[in-house]
């Protein structure tokens, strides 16, 4: 059975729920966690891969938000540093709804540049940086919100790869605290089944990755 370099392994640990989909109020500051991953079968059971983010988000002008996080789970099991920085940015506006465009680097930098596979064969250590981007339509619910969209992982090494994602997610309010489920199907189009571990998809395909947000907003609402 074939080995799946797991995309590869550490930029999964930047998986995190999206947070381009509303800007943050001009000078104020917004605190975010995420939880979750691929739906892989470990421990006798398929669930979502732990992988951690935490990190902040600040309003430049009420249309332009910047973001950034730190990876807990890469520094944890495995002693690299994983970061992330970017920027979302309102397209257009409507009544309730609106067009964000984000775009994120992820930085990787340790003795295996999360590169290992699922076998652990490392490879050499250092700098790897992996760029993103995502195009997301967002509608408010009263004070939750839904929206829809794709994102666009790209992995320069080893091989040059693109790793196209529809997604969808919603924010549901609480006062200040938002709780943020989201769903995305990572490569539909590549058959899973020789692949160990075995990766949730649709009819065999891609990988299912299911992560739970959370975000502190700055008081005074939206």
């Amino acid at each position: 059975m074939r080995t799946l370099a797991l995309l590869p392994l550490l930029p999964l640990l930047g998986c995190a729920a999206s947070r381009g989909h509303t800007p943050v109020p001009a000078g104020q500051v917004a605190w975010t966690a995420s939880l979750g991953g691929p739906v892989v079968e470990y421990f006798d059971g398929l669930k979502p891969l732990p992988l951690s983010a935490l990190g902040g988000a600040y309003g430049v002008d009420g249309r332009t938000t910047v973001h950034g996080a730190i990876l807990p789970t890469g520094l944890a099991l495995f002693g690299v540093l994983g970061l992330e920085g970017g920027a979302s940015h309102l397209l257009w506006e409507g009544e309730s709804s609106r067009l964000m465009a984000d775009g994120s680097l992820w930085v990787f930098a340790g003795p295996h540049n999360g590169a290992a596979s699922i076998d652990y064969d490392p490879a050499p250590g250092g700098l790897r940086v992996f760029p993103e981007g995502q195009l997301l339509w967002a509608r408010d619910l009263g004070p939750h919100t839904v929206y829809a969209g794709a994102s666009l992982f790209v992995q320069p090494w080893p091989d040059p790869t693109a790793l196209p994602a529809p997604l969808l997610g919603a924010e549901v309010r609480l006062g200040r605290l938002g709780l943020q489920p989201e769903l995305s199907w990572v490569e539909a189009w590549k058959d899973n089944e020789p692949y160990s571990p075995q990766f949730l998809g649709v009819s065999g395909h891609g990988a299912l990755s299911l992560r739970l947000g959370l975000t502190l907003h700055p008081g005074g609402g939206r």
